[in-house]
């Protein structure tokens, strides 16, 4: 807009000259003779009428030394001012092309930085990938490692598993012939115990109840009759199983050797003659060997015909109930067999016998066995009230009755020693 004015300004300028060099000054001009030559230059002065007519011939203004002078300034000046406009207009377009160069830089730094800042990212994460490149292939190297021990544990389970199941149908094998063993020395055993029918041909009212904590027992009974005297045992041998189970059998064949001798013998004299051979069968000589197999024992002679009794036990006691009343009778505390302790022998008890007495008989496997919800023993006490509470009752309702209370007071708890009561009434 600036540069628009400047340029119009002198032609302005001109104009106006040109227009006062073009100016013819004058009075009253009424009228010009054109009679006489005007290319002289002539003024005259007409009067008439009182009115005077100065004429006066000018050259063209272009002509005019003045107006020459006067051009040329002014082209002097345009010129000028046009140099000045053009220098203007260059400057203020050096000025935008320096604040668009300086925009374009700025715009380059903050791409640049931006770049800058984008290549360090790219950078970080070529680092990071590299990073994790080599951690994978470290971890690759790992697997693999791992895949090989693996393969070669699963080669050794393999062998392991092979030979478990050698071993596994070898044990099978063995505890087929070891079963096959345990029911042939069962059926061994249980033609060694003497059958009911036997027994009940010796005891007129009786009941025993035997539960073995496994398939064969060390608990063993045993009856015999010899001058019109009963003989009955409750015994309870070292050991559970196959070894209880041998020492019981022996045990029964050391009792019908005894038994079978002309002289019968008193309950103690039994019990002494049993310990006797059983020490010379096991050879048992030093006291303080770790040989120390033997067997607990409860003997009952009863002599039906005269009402009386003979008792000998070796820790095994005896309960009598007469009129609602129990009566204890205490056993020698040393077992048959050797022992640590000085060897006496074994004491006689004579009892008199009434009618309706009730004999009870019996090794540890029932009053030791845990159960309840605090897994204590049932314990002798509790066993005494048991058989006082079912003393009235008939012989196999007292088994049936003292085998519930065994399982219900055994709940969960696993049967940790044979059991083997006997009941008898006189």
């Amino acid at each position: 807009m600036l540069f628009k004015k400047i340029i119009i300004l002198p032609f302005f300028i001109f104009s106006i000259i040109i227009s006062n060099f073009s100016q013819v000054p004058t009075n009253k001009i009424s009228s010009i003779n054109t009679r006489e030559n005007l290319s002289q230059n002539i003024v005259q002065c007409v009067r008439q009428d009182k009115t005077v007519l100065l004429i006066q011939d000018y050259p063209p203004f272009w002509k005019n030394r003045k107006f020459r002078i006067l051009f040329s300034i002014i082209v002097l000046i345009l010129l000028v001012v046009f140099i000045y406009a053009w220098m203007l207009r260059v400057e203020r377009q050096k000025r935008i092309f320096k604040k668009m160069v300086e925009e374009k830089i700025s715009e380059l730094q903050n791409q640049k930085d931006i770049l800058e800042g984008v290549n360090k990212i790219l950078t970080d994460n070529q680092n990071e990938l590299n990073q994790q490149k080599e951690d994978l292939l470290e971890l690759t190297s790992l697997l693999e490692k791992r895949q090989l021990e693996i393969e070669n544990q699963n080669h050794e389970i393999q062998k392991q598993y092979d030979l478990s199941q050698h071993q596994r149908i070898k044990i099978e094998l063995q505890n087929k012939e070891i079963n096959d063993s345990i029911r042939y020395a069962l059926q061994i055993q249980k033609a060694i115990l003497p059958s009911f029918e036997h027994i009940s041909e010796i005891l007129k009212d009786y009941f025993i109840l035997f539960k073995p904590r496994d398939v064969l027992s060390g608990d063993f009974y045993w009856a015999a009759k010899k001058n019109n005297k009963s003989f009955i045992v409750a015994a309870d041998c070292t050991g559970h199983g196959i070894p209880g189970a041998v020492m019981s059998m022996l045990g029964i064949s050391l009792l019908n050797e005894i038994i079978t001798s002309p002289h019968c013998p008193k309950a103690n004299e039994v019990l002494d003659t049993l310990r006797f051979k059983i020490i010379n069968t096991l050879a048992q000589k030093d006291k303080d060997s770790l040989a120390k197999d033997g067997m607990d024992i409860a003997l009952c002679i009863i002599d039906y015909d005269q009402m009386k009794l003979e008792f000998a036990g070796a820790n095994n006691q005896l309960l009598l109930i007469r009129n609602k009343e129990i009566i204890e009778y205490k056993a020698d505390r040393f077992p048959v067999g050797i022992h640590s302790g000085e060897f006496k022998p074994f004491t006689n008890n004579d009892i008199a016998l009434i009618k309706n007495d009730l004999l009870y008989i019996f090794t540890d496997g029932y009053i030791d066995q845990v159960g309840s919800s605090d897994g204590k023993k049932l314990k002798t006490n509790n066993f005494k009230q048991l058989l006082l509470d079912y003393h009235e009752k008939l012989m196999p309702e007292q088994k049936t009755a003292l085998e519930i209370v065994f399982e219900q007071w055994k709940g969960d708890y696993q049967q940790i020693d044979d059991v083997l009561i006997i009941g008898i009434k006189i």
